[in-house]
């Protein structure tokens, strides 16, 4: 994340603006801390001027998040698969 961060600043920076983040409580992380690190990386990425794409996964969506504009597509419940099979 902190990588991501100084290229979106740093004109310098050999390294894309992107960053994708699959899953980030995978191994164990608490929904506590998962949300919070929800809120860090959304709060980072709003004091940022220039252009970046960042896309993030989760299976444990921060409330007041889950209704902002930075939500794309449904949420999928356990049991919920996002492919059918036929």
């Amino acid at each position: 994340m902190a990588v991501f961060l100084h290229c979106i600043q740093d004109d310098l920076a050999r390294f894309p603006r992107f960053l994708m983040l699959d899953n980030v409580e995978d191994k164990g992380m608490t929904e506590d801390r998962s949300q919070n690190f929800q809120r860090v990386i959304v709060a980072a990425c709003d004091s940022m001027k220039d252009d970046y794409q960042l896309i993030f996964t989760t299976s444990m969506i921060d409330p007041e998040l889950n209704k902002s504009e930075y939500v794309v597509g449904p949420f999928y419940k356990k049991g919920e698969h996002t492919l059918q099979f036929m």
